[in-house]
């Protein structure tokens, strides 16, 4: 369950990802899962063939790190984790994407800031890890040199520069670098404003029957870059398509966060996969809608999205004795 990018990259480098479901409730990597894939090999072959563990703290809910980090240390692997949806969610008391203290494991984290993330540069990321890794990682982001214009033409540098690697052009520009640390200025307050949507959200649509709201552990901080419900189909008569099309004729937009990787041609035809090979991820699929939200949204704004999805649910909802309602939940107000 997540966008191709990250699995794209392994077929890219020539090696092979090695797909496992994912939980439940979060959606997230299920590391018992992981476990039973490394359990066929022993721990020689697993060191020689498996390089690592990626995991992506989806839709803005950390992994199970505690159980990933235990499992990456028991078959010497590395860890490798999607943060494009987790800034800045936290896992037991630490950022994701911060060093984690007593672990023999090194972990990079990617970290995406396209227009729609939590934190935007309009395009482009960041990597962060154990200082030599980000280091040997450096020259690949431009395309291989040893020195970067920084470092040439600053006051105390000089002209000469080495191509030590068939490096890429990747580098962040400067100025999307300066909007980024203007935007992270601002990140605590879009962060509780996405919290306060989401407890509206929340409190209106726990009650029905019809819909599952989306969890929150009690050992994390959820960064809150999607809000995804779930159809209960028993209890719903509509398929997810069609309660997207019917949020549209109402004019609220929704999507689908994501089409899961083995039911796409690419990796589909080329390994073999069927649908159900990856039970949960397939059937989570067929009942996910992501609604809107974003800091820009106006108390009006939510209020317009309940409205919608209740109206859709009052009226495709199966018969049954006790019909829940949608409770609103008015906008908190700020502190005097």
């Amino acid at each position: 369950m997540t966008f191709c990018s990250g699995v794209n990259v392994i077929e890219q480098v020539g090696a092979r990802p090695i797909l496992v479901d994912v939980e439940p409730d979060t959606l997230n990597i299920d590391a018992s899962k992981v476990e039973q894939a490394l359990q066929g090999l022993s721990k020689e072959r697993a060191a020689a063939m498996v390089k690592a563990i990626m995991p992506v703290h989806l839709y803005g809910h950390p992994c199970d790190m505690r159980a990933l980090l235990e499992i990456a240390e028991e078959y010497g692997l590395e860890l490798i984790e999607d943060v494009a949806h987790a800034l800045p969610a936290k896992y037991e008391g630490r950022m994701i994407g911060a060093p984690v203290a007593g672990s023999k494991v090194r972990v990079l984290s990617c970290y995406s800031f396209y227009a729609t993330k939590n934190l935007t540069t309009g395009e482009g990321g960041m990597l962060t890890g154990p200082s030599e890794l980000v280091e040997e990682a450096r020259p690949w982001a431009l395309h291989g040199m040893s020195r970067d214009a920084w470092k040439r033409y600053g006051a105390e540098g000089s002209w000469g520069y080495e191509v030590v690697c068939a490096g890429f052009k990747y580098n962040m520009t400067d100025i999307q670098a300066a909007l980024g640390l203007q935007q992270l200025k601002k990140l605590a307050g879009f962060h509780a404003r996405r919290r306060e949507i989401v407890r509206r959200y929340n409190a209106a649509f726990s009650p029905l029957a019809e819909l599952q709201t989306p969890v929150e552990r009690p050992e994390v901080e959820h960064a809150w870059h999607l809000y995804v419900l779930r159809l209960n189909p028993e209890r719903c008569a509509l398929s997810r398509n069609r309660f997207i099309e019917e949020l549209k004729a109402r004019n609220i937009g929704a999507s689908v966060h994501f089409i899961p990787i083995h039911l796409h041609p690419y990796y589909r035809d080329k390994y073999g996969y069927k649908p159900e090979d990856f039970p949960v991820a397939y059937r989570e699929y067929q009942r996910i809608v992501s609604l809107p939200l974003f800091p820009k949204m106006r108390d009006q704004d939510v209020e317009d999205v309940i409205e919608a999805v209740c109206a859709i649910v009052k009226q495709r909802r199966v018969t049954s004795d006790k019909q829940p309602t949608c409770r609103r939940q008015p906008p908190t107000l700020p502190a005097a």
